[in-house]
Protein backbone atom coordinates (compact mmCIF):
# COMPACT_ATOMS: atom_id res chain seq x y z
CA UNK A 1 0.00 0.00 0.00
CA UNK A 2 1.36 3.43 -0.98
CA UNK A 3 0.41 6.52 1.03
CA UNK A 4 1.38 10.20 0.86
CA UNK A 5 1.92 12.07 4.12
CA UNK A 6 2.81 15.58 5.17
CA UNK A 7 4.65 15.48 8.52
CA UNK A 8 6.20 18.62 10.02
CA UNK A 9 6.79 20.01 6.55
CA UNK A 10 7.96 16.65 5.14
CA UNK A 11 6.38 15.29 1.96
CA UNK A 12 6.67 11.56 2.37
CA UNK A 13 5.70 8.72 0.07
CA UNK A 14 5.52 5.54 2.09
CA UNK A 15 5.49 1.91 1.11
CA UNK A 16 4.08 0.07 4.11
CA UNK A 17 6.10 -3.09 3.93
CA UNK A 18 8.73 -4.51 6.21
CA UNK A 19 12.39 -4.22 5.34
CA UNK A 20 12.73 -7.71 3.91
CA UNK A 21 9.96 -6.93 1.42
CA UNK A 22 7.27 -8.95 3.18
CA UNK A 23 4.04 -7.29 4.24
CA UNK A 24 3.45 -6.95 7.96
CA UNK A 25 0.10 -8.63 8.53
CA UNK A 26 -2.13 -9.07 11.51
CA UNK A 27 0.12 -7.16 13.91
CA UNK A 28 2.03 -10.37 14.65
CA UNK A 29 5.60 -9.80 15.79
CA UNK A 30 7.96 -12.66 16.49
CA UNK A 31 9.15 -12.83 20.07
CA UNK A 32 12.74 -11.71 20.45
CA UNK A 33 15.18 -13.45 22.75
CA UNK A 34 18.46 -12.13 24.09
CA UNK A 35 20.32 -14.42 21.72
CA UNK A 36 18.40 -13.07 18.75
CA UNK A 37 19.40 -9.47 19.50
CA UNK A 38 22.99 -10.50 20.16
CA UNK A 39 23.04 -12.22 16.79
CA UNK A 40 21.75 -9.11 15.02
CA UNK A 41 24.32 -6.87 16.72
CA UNK A 42 27.11 -9.34 16.00
CA UNK A 43 26.08 -9.50 12.33
CA UNK A 44 25.88 -5.69 12.05
CA UNK A 45 29.34 -5.20 13.57
CA UNK A 46 30.89 -7.92 11.40
CA UNK A 47 29.22 -6.55 8.26
CA UNK A 48 30.47 -3.03 8.98
CA UNK A 49 34.00 -4.44 9.32
CA UNK A 50 33.79 -6.53 6.15
CA UNK A 51 32.53 -3.55 4.11
CA UNK A 52 35.27 -1.27 5.41
CA UNK A 53 32.74 1.16 6.91
CA UNK A 54 34.75 1.73 10.09
CA UNK A 55 37.68 3.43 8.41
CA UNK A 56 39.91 0.53 9.47
CA UNK A 57 41.22 -2.33 7.35
CA UNK A 58 39.39 -5.56 8.13
CA UNK A 59 42.66 -7.20 9.16
CA UNK A 60 43.01 -4.62 11.95
CA UNK A 61 39.57 -5.45 13.39
CA UNK A 62 38.66 -8.49 15.43
CA UNK A 63 34.97 -9.09 16.16
CA UNK A 64 34.23 -11.37 19.12
CA UNK A 65 31.13 -12.98 20.64
CA UNK A 66 31.04 -13.69 24.38
CA UNK A 67 34.67 -12.68 24.75
CA UNK A 68 36.21 -12.70 28.23
CA UNK A 69 38.20 -9.71 29.53
CA UNK A 70 40.11 -9.77 32.81
CA UNK A 71 38.96 -7.65 35.75
CA UNK A 72 41.60 -6.85 38.35
CA UNK A 73 38.89 -5.91 40.84
CA UNK A 74 37.22 -9.32 40.56
CA UNK A 75 40.42 -11.22 39.78
CA UNK A 76 38.42 -13.07 37.14
CA UNK A 77 37.11 -12.54 33.63
CA UNK A 78 33.98 -10.63 32.65
CA UNK A 79 32.14 -12.00 29.62
CA UNK A 80 30.52 -9.49 27.25
CA UNK A 81 27.93 -10.02 24.52
CA UNK A 82 29.74 -8.58 21.48
CA UNK A 83 33.05 -6.76 21.17
CA UNK A 84 35.33 -5.41 18.49
CA UNK A 85 39.06 -4.96 18.99
CA UNK A 86 40.81 -2.38 16.81
CA UNK A 87 44.57 -2.62 16.28
CA UNK A 88 47.03 0.00 15.10
CA UNK A 89 49.77 -1.35 12.79
CA UNK A 90 52.52 -0.70 15.35
CA UNK A 91 50.65 -2.25 18.29
CA UNK A 92 50.48 -5.84 19.49
CA UNK A 93 47.49 -5.07 21.70
CA UNK A 94 44.11 -3.54 20.84
CA UNK A 95 44.17 0.24 20.66
CA UNK A 96 40.49 0.20 21.55
CA UNK A 97 38.06 -2.44 22.75
CA UNK A 98 34.46 -1.56 21.94
CA UNK A 99 31.84 -3.47 23.91
CA UNK A 100 28.29 -3.88 22.61
CA UNK A 101 25.93 -4.85 25.43
CA UNK A 102 22.53 -6.23 24.37
CA UNK A 103 19.45 -5.67 26.55
CA UNK A 104 16.46 -7.33 24.91
CA UNK A 105 13.96 -6.41 27.62
CA UNK A 106 10.18 -6.11 27.41
CA UNK A 107 10.42 -2.67 29.07
CA UNK A 108 12.84 0.29 28.88
CA UNK A 109 16.36 -0.33 30.16
CA UNK A 110 16.73 1.10 33.71
CA UNK A 111 19.56 3.32 34.92
CA UNK A 112 20.85 0.52 37.18
CA UNK A 113 21.88 -1.47 34.12
CA UNK A 114 23.85 1.49 32.75
CA UNK A 115 25.61 1.96 36.09
CA UNK A 116 26.55 -1.73 36.16
CA UNK A 117 27.77 -1.61 32.56
CA UNK A 118 29.92 1.45 33.27
CA UNK A 119 31.46 -0.29 36.29
CA UNK A 120 32.35 -3.32 34.15
CA UNK A 121 33.99 -1.13 31.50
CA UNK A 122 36.06 0.56 34.21
CA UNK A 123 37.20 -2.82 35.52
CA UNK A 124 38.58 -4.06 32.20
CA UNK A 125 40.39 -0.82 31.35
CA UNK A 126 38.84 2.63 31.12
CA UNK A 127 41.74 4.06 29.09
CA UNK A 128 41.10 2.00 25.95
CA UNK A 129 37.54 0.74 26.40
CA UNK A 130 34.32 2.14 24.97
CA UNK A 131 30.82 0.78 25.26
CA UNK A 132 27.38 0.94 23.67
CA UNK A 133 24.13 -0.55 24.99
CA UNK A 134 21.64 -1.81 22.39
CA UNK A 135 17.98 -2.53 23.08
CA UNK A 136 14.63 -2.81 21.30
CA UNK A 137 12.32 -1.16 23.84
CA UNK A 138 14.26 1.99 24.69
CA UNK A 139 15.66 3.48 27.90
CA UNK A 140 14.45 5.23 31.02
CA UNK A 141 15.12 8.98 30.98
CA UNK A 142 17.53 8.62 33.91
CA UNK A 143 19.41 5.92 32.01
CA UNK A 144 19.87 8.27 29.04
CA UNK A 145 21.16 11.07 31.26
CA UNK A 146 23.58 8.73 33.02
CA UNK A 147 24.90 7.24 29.78
CA UNK A 148 25.50 10.67 28.23
CA UNK A 149 27.36 11.82 31.36
CA UNK A 150 29.63 8.75 31.28
CA UNK A 151 30.29 8.63 27.54
CA UNK A 152 28.34 5.43 26.97
CA UNK A 153 26.70 4.98 23.59
CA UNK A 154 22.99 4.12 23.37
CA UNK A 155 21.17 2.50 20.48
CA UNK A 156 17.58 1.43 20.02
CA UNK A 157 16.86 -1.04 17.23
CA UNK A 158 13.25 -0.61 16.12
CA UNK A 159 11.22 -3.70 15.19
CA UNK A 160 10.05 -3.86 11.55
CA UNK A 161 6.39 -3.16 12.38
CA UNK A 162 7.36 0.24 13.84
CA UNK A 163 9.13 1.40 10.67
CA UNK A 164 7.51 2.72 7.50
CA UNK A 165 10.05 2.55 4.71
CA UNK A 166 10.13 5.72 2.64
CA UNK A 167 10.35 5.55 -1.15
CA UNK A 168 10.84 9.28 -1.62
CA UNK A 169 10.95 12.32 0.62
CA UNK A 170 12.38 15.81 0.75
CA UNK A 171 13.17 17.29 4.15
CA UNK A 172 15.69 19.19 6.20
CA UNK A 173 16.15 18.57 9.88
CA UNK A 174 18.00 20.84 12.30
CA UNK A 175 20.32 19.46 14.97
CA UNK A 176 17.74 20.33 17.61
CA UNK A 177 14.98 18.51 15.73
CA UNK A 178 17.18 15.44 15.29
CA UNK A 179 18.09 15.38 18.99
CA UNK A 180 14.42 15.68 19.97
CA UNK A 181 13.46 12.84 17.62
CA UNK A 182 16.24 10.63 19.00
CA UNK A 183 15.18 11.22 22.61
CA UNK A 184 11.57 10.45 21.72
CA UNK A 185 12.64 7.23 19.97
CA UNK A 186 14.66 6.17 23.01
CA UNK A 187 11.98 6.75 25.65
CA UNK A 188 8.74 5.88 23.79
CA UNK A 189 8.35 2.09 23.36
CA UNK A 190 5.70 2.66 20.66
CA UNK A 191 7.68 5.20 18.63
CA UNK A 192 7.32 4.76 14.86
CA UNK A 193 9.80 6.00 12.29
CA UNK A 194 10.13 6.69 8.59
CA UNK A 195 13.01 4.64 7.12
CA UNK A 196 15.13 4.72 10.27
CA UNK A 197 15.86 1.49 12.11
CA UNK A 198 18.48 2.61 14.65
CA UNK A 199 18.27 5.61 16.97
CA UNK A 200 20.69 6.63 19.68
CA UNK A 201 23.56 8.67 21.00
CA UNK A 202 27.19 8.04 20.18
CA UNK A 203 29.77 8.16 22.95
CA UNK A 204 30.40 11.78 21.83
CA UNK A 205 27.53 12.23 22.62
CA UNK A 206 26.06 12.94 19.18
CA UNK A 207 22.41 12.13 18.34
CA UNK A 208 22.01 9.69 15.47
CA UNK A 209 19.14 8.27 13.44
CA UNK A 210 20.29 5.70 10.92
CA UNK A 211 18.66 3.45 8.34
CA UNK A 212 20.35 0.39 9.85
CA UNK A 213 22.22 -0.76 12.94
CA UNK A 214 25.22 -1.34 10.68
CA UNK A 215 25.26 2.38 9.81
CA UNK A 216 25.04 3.27 13.50
CA UNK A 217 27.98 0.98 14.32
CA UNK A 218 30.04 2.60 11.57
CA UNK A 219 29.22 6.11 12.82
CA UNK A 220 30.28 5.20 16.38
CA UNK A 221 33.69 3.85 15.40
CA UNK A 222 34.37 6.54 12.78
CA UNK A 223 33.54 9.32 15.24
CA UNK A 224 35.97 7.88 17.79
CA UNK A 225 38.68 7.48 15.14
CA UNK A 226 38.38 11.11 14.01
CA UNK A 227 38.50 12.33 17.61
CA UNK A 228 41.70 10.33 18.08
CA UNK A 229 43.21 11.74 14.89
CA UNK A 230 43.08 8.46 12.96
CA UNK A 231 42.41 8.89 9.26
CA UNK A 232 40.06 6.45 7.48
CA UNK A 233 41.50 3.95 5.01
CA UNK A 234 41.43 5.20 1.43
Amino acid sequence: MIRLYVLNGWWITVNQISRDGCGHKGGIVAKNTGQTLEGEVLAAVQSAVNKGLLGWHASACRVRHHAAYYSRDREKDIIFDVSIELMLPSSSKPSIIWIWECKDYSSPVPVDDLEEFHAKLEQIGSANTKGTVVTRRGFQKSAIKYAVSKGIGLARLLPPHQIQWVIHYHAEQTAEELAAEVVEALIDPHFESFSREAYGFTTGPVPAAKASLEDFVAMQIAEWGMNQGYLPDT
